[in-house]
């Protein structure tokens, strides 16, 4: 199995959707994780397998509709 290092994409980096062409051309399986400054605003853009919004959740009312709003393709 081979791994990719971490690679900080902040969320306004087109970078995720270089990443997600590059796989998608490439017929190959690794997962996009983007971590940091997600929110509902850029969470339905982002061509990520992954989501890591700790703040946004950790800041909600409710955390249990903010966590499947997130899961929302």
């Amino acid at each position: 199995m081979n791994f990719i290092k971490f690679i900080y994409v902040n969320t306004d980096s087109k970078l995720g959707d270089i990443l997600h062409s590059y796989r998608t051309q490439n017929k190959l399986t690794f997962l996009i994780d983007i971590d940091g400054g997600v929110n509902f605003k850029n969470a339905i853009i982002l061509h990520t397998d992954i989501l890591t919004s700790v703040s946004t959740i950790l800041k909600a009312e409710d955390l249990n509709y903010i966590i499947q709003q997130l899961k929302k393709p």
